[in-house]
């Protein structure tokens, strides 16, 4: 079983297990009732899960467990109620699409989206108590320019500390959180 689509199924829970199923690439629960995650079991190495979507629900939180799926490329949770993400969405090198929009994020931790190696779109569209100037693409593509400067430093020195400096002086002026 590669892919699993359960979507427009009104559930409400899922079992634990659902994440350790050895095969699975593609999961889709969209259109449900779905409040809530169930803990994700470390598997390192053993899960494939690349395609996690679980848009259009009334989920609230991400569990910090969400970082066990190590080969997870695209987190689709547009259209769900959360206000925050988990801080170890940092951890989650291999995350390409990271989709928020229509949900209720209060921050976005802008040294969590730079420690996203791979990460290539993030939507935070209609998100409407963030800050303001997180609603235009100017921003979002400045923070994807200090990705990117980012990483090419870390190519050529083994110190980021003036990026860091930079960082926290854009995130400060935008009303970022870092922490």
């Amino acid at each position: 079983l590669r892919t699993l689509r359960l979507g427009y199924n009104s559930l409400t829970s899922l079992p634990e297990a659902i994440f350790g199923i050895p095969a699975l690439q593609t999961l889709v629960l969209d259109h449900n009732r779905l409040s809530s995650l169930p803990e994700i079991p470390r598997r390192p190495g053993e899960t494939k899960l690349s395609c996690l979507v679980l848009r259009n629900n009334a989920l609230e939180a991400l569990p910090e467990s969400l970082c066990h799926l190590e080969a997870l490329r695209t987190l689709h949770v547009g259209c769900n109620q959360l206000t925050t993400l988990p801080k170890s969405i940092a951890k989650m090198k291999s995350l390409q699409y990271l989709l928020l929009a229509r949900n209720r994020l209060r921050t976005i931790r802008v040294a969590d989206v730079v420690a996203m190696a791979s990460l290539k779109t993030l939507d935070l569209d209609f998100n409407p108590s963030l800050p303001t100037e997180l609603a235009h693409g100017n921003t979002l593509r400045c923070i994807a320019r200090m990705v990117k400067a980012k990483r090419e430093l870390d190519a050529k020195t083994n110190c980021p500390e003036a990026l860091a400096q930079e960082i926290v002086k854009f995130a400060w002026g935008v009303g970022v959180g870092l922490d």
